[in-house]
């Protein structure tokens, strides 16, 4: 069995649980490891905002992000 990362969208001022693939251009959204930590980005980002639709490559489904900056 395949352990897949958990995914929130921040949509109507609440953090809801969706799938990957319903992510779409403009989502800002967070994942989370199958063992409950944030996953982070270089600079210890863990929210983002999605620049393109999920799509596929080389056989794994992927966004483009850009981190949200904070206030």
């Amino acid at each position: 069995m395949i352990k897949t990362r958990r995914v929130e969208v921040f949509r109507e001022d609440k953090w809801s649980e969706i799938e990957f693939t319903e992510l779409k251009v403009g989502d800002i959204f967070r994942m989370f490891e199958p063992t409950g930590e944030s996953v982070t980005g270089i600079e210890g980002e863990t929210e983002w905002i999605c620049t393109s639709d999920p799509f596929h490559i080389n056989g794994v489904l992927a966004v483009n992000a850009e981190p949200v900056k904070k206030k």
